[in-house]
């Protein structure tokens, strides 16, 4: 009965001729029609886009860009990112370690490995020398090949092992490459906002894993685009989340679940490729035939990557409306 009451004294006192109210309803109403006035007007000057696909498929590497872009990529972004590189060049060569210890292959220097894996993860000079050297050694980057297959580990590995010297110095400071390439696996929904020419654009980032994809749902009203995510090289990799299943068919089967969603189906969506220089450098070794027995561009980066497109797009809807890239 107070509800009913008080919502038709709001009316009463909001509403045009008839009894106005007291000055203290005629207040409250004046603040409510503000609000929604200013509600309206930022709903037409925000665009909201949400960012999906599988993991691992480089979406948060894209927001980073963003915001690069935008020159909203602050010192104090360097600084977080500076911590999560260190630690992880350790834990990532760590990674590897065991993984040839566990496929029977000898490291030549045993007593470095032996030395790293008891250590902590703390990357100093020495650690970093250490890390170098193990790097070059033939088992190891023979296990390093087989990553994502039999083991997990991430594809910017490579280039922080490379770079390892120079990430354990005193003064280091992140490029903008290094903190491209950290890699930090996204929970929950990750919000960024950028401001270009006055117009908000509101980025969500929601983590691809499956545990995280329940929580999409809760992300389409008023999306304006959608970003779809793919990684070009991940057609011989496994699922982290199941080394059983291979990551692009998982991630294929995800994209024609959204474009098949009601609710985003008048969403325009812009589809980004990404990974390209890691395909360049897989297709030499192992191309798309291995899980696509219909793929006969042998060994052509341009053929693969048309290939590869080509098993997204199939599944679009007639008439959807996509921006591939």
């Amino acid at each position: 009965t107070t509800t009913t009451a008080t919502t038709t004294a709001m009316g009463a006192g909001c509403g045009k001729g008839g009894h106005q109210g007291s000055a203290e309803e005629l207040a409250q109403c004046n603040e409510i029609e503000r609000f929604l006035r200013e509600s309206k007007r930022k709903m037409k000057q925000e665009i909201k886009i949400l960012i999906l696909g599988a993991g691992d498929s480089g979406k948060t590497t894209i927001c980073k860009q963003f915001q690069m872009i935008n020159n909203e990529f602050t010192a104090e972004n360097r600084l977080y990112f500076k911590t999560i590189i260190q630690a992880s060049v350790v834990d990532y060569m760590k990674t590897l370690l065991r993984a040839t210890d566990a496929l029977g292959r000898t490291v030549q220097r045993a007593d470095l490995a032996a030395r790293l894996l008891e250590g902590s993860s703390s990357l100093t000079p020495a650690v970093a020398d250490t890390i170098a050297t193990l790097w070059e050694d033939p088992a190891v980057k023979d296990v390093y090949a087989q990553r994502n297959q039999i083991y997990i580990l991430p594809d910017c590995s490579a280039y922080l092992f490379g770079e390892v010297k120079r990430l354990a110095e005193e003064n280091f400071v992140p490029t903008e490459d290094d903190c491209l390439r950290a890699r930090i696996r996204t929970t929950g929904i990750i919000e960024y906002n950028l401001n270009v020419n006055n117009i908000l654009f509101k980025i969500l980032d929601v983590g691809g894993q499956r545990n995280e994809r329940r929580k999409w749902l809760h992300c389409f009203e008023d999306v304006k685009c959608l970003l779809y995510c793919a990684a070009l090289d991940d057609y011989n990799l496994s699922l982290v989340e199941d080394l059983n299943v291979n990551r692009m068919k998982e991630a294929v089967k995800l994209f024609n679940d959204v474009v098949s969603l009601p609710v985003l189906a008048a969403v325009p969506i812009i589809f980004f490729f990404n990974k390209s220089d890691l395909l360049k450098e897989k297709i030499e070794r192992v191309t798309p035939e291995v899980v696509y027995p219909d793929y006969q561009g042998g060994h052509s980066y341009e053929e693969a990557a048309k290939f590869i497109q080509h098993v997204y797009m199939r599944l679009l809807p007639e008439g959807r409306t996509i921006y591939p890239h």
